[in-house]
This record gives C-alpha cells, sequence and structure tokens, in this order.
C-alpha cells in the first residue's frame, strides 16, 4: 500500500453496513447492501471533501469524517444502552440524553482532530490499518456464508392433463396475507377481544370463513412457500442441512412458485406490492407496486443512526401498509387476468397504528420481531402486545374492509380473493421451543375465501394454506390436485428446515397452558372481559408502548 494513500474513511464508511448484513445474513439477499452501502461512500465522501477544505488538509478532512461516521452509526446503540439503563436527569429521558451525549462527541471529535498534528508519517498507516482490521470480521463472515448458501429443490406440483376453464373465465386473483392474523375464538379467549363484527361483514359480502383453520407452519417465510407451492417442505430439504439458518432459498421458493407458473401458463399476469419483509419483497414481478419507503434493511441501518430519531424504519413501515390497501384494487381496470399478491405486515408487530389509525412509535429501536424476539425482559410486556396487537387489528381490519368494497366494485367481473393469516398472533411465543409456546395461539389463523360459482362445500372449516390453491385450481381451471391432510409444523427460529410435527399437540393443548405462560409474563389469565372491536364501540385508544 503506497504510504501517504487515504483508505480509512471508505472503510469506516461500509462498516456498518457489511456489520449490520454480517449479522442477518440468514434473513437478507446480499443485494439489499448495495445501496446503503452508496448512499454511505457518498457520504463519506462528501464529508471528506468539505472537512478537507475547511481544514486544509485532505489528511485531517479524512479523520474527521471517519470518526464522524463511527459516530453517526453508534447513535442507535447509545439510544439503548441509555434506555435499558433507564437514564434521567433534569427531566431529560434516554432519547434527549441520546441527543446531548452525540452532539457532546461530535464538537469533542472535532475538536480532536483539529488539534491533531499536520504532519501524517505513522498515524496514517496506523488509520489504514485499524480499519482493514475493522472490515476483516464482517467481510470473513460473508464471504463464508455466501459461498455456503442453501440451495433448495424447487417444489414442483403435479401438473393437470387437461384443463376445463370455462371459455373467457379468467378472474383476477388476490392473494392478501395479513400477518399474524389469529382465528375469532383465540382473539375471543386469548386477548379478549370480540372480532365476530369484522368475519360477519366478510361473510356477508360473500366469503366463506373456515372457522377452524390452522397454519401449515408458525414462521412467515416458510408459511408462504408451502401455501405458495401447494405442498409440505420436509422432502424438499434434501441438500439443507436441518441445523442451518439461511431463509434466503425461500425467497427464491416463493418468487418461482407452483402457482404462479401454474396461472402464467394460463397467461396470468402478477402485481406484487412492496412489504416492509425483504424476503418477500418481490421485485421482479410484472408489477411491482409501493411507495418511495426505506427496506427492511435499509430501515435497520436508520436505526443505527439519529434518523431512528424522527421515528424514520416506522414511517416507511407504515406508508407500505397504506398504498397496499389503497391501491389493491388498481389491478382490475387491466384487461388481461391478474393475480395480485399483497404480504400486510401487520397486524403483526411493530405495533404503529392504534385503533383508528393514528401512528403510533414504539419506544425501543427498529424491529420487526415477534414472540421470544419481542415479548421478554428488554422487550415488551405480554400486556403491551396484547394491547398494541388489538389497536393494530382494529385497524387492519377498516382497511380490509375499505380494500374489499373498493376491489368488488372495480371488478368488471367477480374476482377471487383469498384474506389469509400466514401464521397466529405471537404474545406466548417461543422462538426456539415449541413446549414453552401456547401453539393454539400461533397456529389459528383467519382464512376467509371468497369464491365465485363455486359450492359451498369447497371450503371446509379445518382447511389450512397447504390447500387453498389446490381448492382453487380445481375449481375454476379443472387441475385435478388431490388434497393434502392439514397439518401443522413447528420450526425454531435457528432451525428454520427442522420441522415438529404438532397437529395432536394443539389439539391436546388446555387453556391452563395458556395461563401459565402469561403469568410467567406478568400479564393476567386468559379469562379477560370480552371487548367489541373498535369498529362498533370506539373503545380502543392508541396504546403508546
Amino acid at each position: 500500500m503506497p504510504k501517504r494513500l487515504i483508505v480509512f474513511p471508505a472503510l469506516v464508511a461500509v462498516f456498518p453496513i457489511l456489520f449490520l448484513y454480517a449479522q442477518n445474513n440468514d434473513h437478507f439477499p446480499i443485494h439489499v447492501v448495495w445501496l446503503p452501502l452508496a448512499a454511505t461512500l457518498g457520504a463519506a465522501v462528501a464529508i471528506w471533501a468539505v472537512a478537507g477544505l475547511v481544514l486544509r488538509s485532505a489528511h485531517r478532512g479524512a479523520l474527521l469524517a471517519a470518526l464522524l461516521l463511527l459516530l453517526f452509526f453508534s447513535y442507535g446503540q447509545m439510544v439503548d444502552v441509555l434506555r435499558r439503563a433507564n437514564a434521567g436527569v433534569f427531566g431529560l429521558g434516554p432519547k434527549d440524553l441520546s441527543v446531548i451525549l452525540f452532539a457532546a462527541l461530535c464538537i469533542a471529535v472535532t475538536f480532536f482532530v483539529l488539534k491533531t498534528p499536520k504532519k501524517v508519517g505513522r498515524l496514517l498507516a496506523v488509520e489504514n490499518f485499524a480499519a482493514l482490521c475493522l472490515m476483516a470480521a464482517p467481510l470473513a463472515i460473508i464471504v463464508n456464508v455466501q459461498s455456503h448458501r442453501v440451495t433448495f429443490l424447487r417444489p414442483e406440483a403435479k401438473r393437470p392433463t387437461s384443463l376445463r376453464r370455462a371459455a373467457g373465465e379468467s378472474p383476477d386473483i388476490y392473494y392478501i396475507i395479513l400477518d399474524g392474523y389469529g382465528r375469532d375464538d383465540v382473539l375471543r379467549d386469548l386477548y379478549g377481544y370480540d372480532n365476530s363484527e369484522f368475519t360477519d361483514y366478510l361473510k356477508s359480502k360473500g366469503f366463506r370463513v373456515a372457522r377452524q383453520s390452522r397454519s401449515n407452519y408458525n414462521q412467515t417465510g416458510i408459511s408462504l412457500a408451502s401455501s405458495l407451492n401447494m405442498t409440505y417442505l420436509d422432502r424438499y430439504t434434501v441438500g439443507a442441512e436441518h441445523n442451518s439458518d439461511d431463509r434466503t432459498p425461500l425467497s427464491g421458493m416463493i418468487g418461482d412458485n407452483a402457482v404462479w407458473s401454474f396461472l402464467r401458463s394460463q397467461g396470468y399476469q402478477f402485481t406484487i406490492f412492496a412489504t416492509s419483509y425483504d424476503l418477500l419483497d418481490l421485485r421482479s414481478a410484472d408489477n411491482y407496486r409501493g411507495p418511495e419507503a426505506l427496506s427492511e434493511f435499509e430501515g435497520g441501518v436508520a436505526d443505527m443512526t439519529p434518523l431512528a430519531v424522527e421515528g424514520l424504519p416506522y414511517a416507511a413501515h407504515r406508508s407500505k401498509i397504506r398504498y397496499a390497501f389503497e391501491h389493491m384494487g388498481d389491478a382490475a381496470a387491466d384487461p388481461r387476468p391478474n393475480f395480485t399478491f399483497a404480504h400486510i405486515a401487520a397486524p403483526h408487530p411493530p405495533f404503529i397504528f392504534g385503533a383508528n389509525g393514528s401512528d403510533v412509535t414504539p419506544d425501543e429501536g427498529y424491529s420487526m420481531g415477534d414472540g421470544s424476539h419481542l415479548v421478554s425482559a428488554n422487550g415488551i410486556t405480554w400486556r403491551q402486545y396484547r394491547d398494541g396487537y388489538t389497536n393494530q387489528l382494529a385497524y387492519i381490519n377498516k382497511c380490509v374492509m375499505k380494500c374489499v368494497d373498493n376491489v368488488l366494485a372495480r371488478s368488471k367481473q367477480p374476482p377471487i380473493i383469498v384474506i389469509q393469516g400466514d401464521h397466529g398472533p405471537g404474545s406466548l411465543l417461543d422462538q426456539e421451543d415449541p413446549g414453552h409456546t401456547y401453539l393454539t395461539e400461533r397456529f389459528s389463523i383467519l382464512n376467509a375465501y371468497y369464491l365465485p360459482n363455486s359450492e359451498a362445500g369447497d371450503i371446509y372449516d379445518t382447511i389450512s394454506p397447504v390447500n387453498s390453491f389446490r381448492v382453487i385450481l380445481n375449481r375454476y381451471f379443472g387441475a385435478g390436485y388431490e388434497l393434502l391432510p392439514d397439518r401443522s409444523y413447528f420450526a425454531a427460529w435457528s432451525q428454520p428446515y427442522k420441522y415438529a410435527a404438532v397437529t395432536e399437540a394443539i389439539a391436546r393443548e388446555s387453556r391452563a397452558k395458556a395461563a401459565k405462560l402469561i403469568s410467567e409474563k406478568g400479564g393476567p389469565g386468559p379469562a379477560l372481559p370480552v371487548r367489541r372491536t373498535a369498529m362498533a364501540s370506539g373503545q380502543h385508544q392508541p396504546h403508546r408502548l
């Protein structure tokens, strides 16, 4: 390396992005880092150039840029430490103290650089070497992971030998996933929440609501890879180690799935709405729709910085949810048959909506964590989860009703609409241990179907997502798929390809288990007074976490 080559500001700028990715590489494809890297490098060069001109020294400008960037990306950790310590003085809370401390450190760093000798000498070599050492760990992790990515066999559902579709019948299809949406009886018994007004609305519109439906899996990526490929995943883990936590193959299984392959052969195009869950953010669709907003990974990057003070990641999350509901019916204007897929990351945490749609910004840093990743000593309480969830559910219900009315009004012929939870809520979910999880809560889901010109027996009370499109393709295209047994499997977060059968365990589960788990989490037992939905009574108020 030439003696006077200055590289450390660029390395310091890249480090936080690569570090965050390295810590979450099982969850994101590598392409999510390119935009944040470009933005951070651009900022580093700009600060370096301005500081160099002001200080009349390229080296001192580089040093100031590097130190300010390190402080900038350390801000979120600073807030978190002060919050956990419940720090406060003179009426100032953790966030206020973080701002003061951050400003003081920036001033101190600037003063330090001003006092730095103009002669570079060995200092530059030390700075460059230190920056290279900083980069070594995340780079090693990323290179290792990229070279050992898990590969998945693509599920191939049996293709029909002949189709019986009526001439001209290619109804638009809407697959709306409401992440973490629980079943009415669980909401009533566990959360004390009467959701019957919403499900009664769906029934009045012609939906059939499966009253005893359960999800096939307890995690979003696995659940949707299964439902869109119309099969269970255990046979497709050939070549994947069961102890792997690499979720990126699931994105490929979801983006290139059996249902879409079938429908594309029938002339369908595909509209995908932006979601805050990067694993499902399928930008390669015919029509990718969404607001200009941060992705899940970009939200994590922003949360490391003072940008989190303004709740920017949460604002981006809200905008995607609202945009999808507002524009869901746009595909009806296209004369070509269309499959619309919308993953709505709610009522799943984070809880960012009040019951009437008001903005709620959680105190903790941006996260889409659920279950034991959220309800813990360092997270929120069971009561906060219950109240945040039911308030958010009430608002999502209103959005769904407005959306359904809009889709039905704009459709030239009656569409097919599936509104489904990928899994249930997670207030009593242990992400690693099914024995310490109230399985009934996690697997019981909303599962509603609007199927024009179909027979009442097409949808049965215990239907699960693995059979949803087997029924639909059989009914409307004569596909001839056999229905599979409706079963449920638990996968630990750290082992998403190792499945434990829990169908019988759910059937045997008692509410006493729920009461015990709630007691451990410091909440009341499940015998709660039943509350009507906010649509009817207006009793729900925004709950600040």
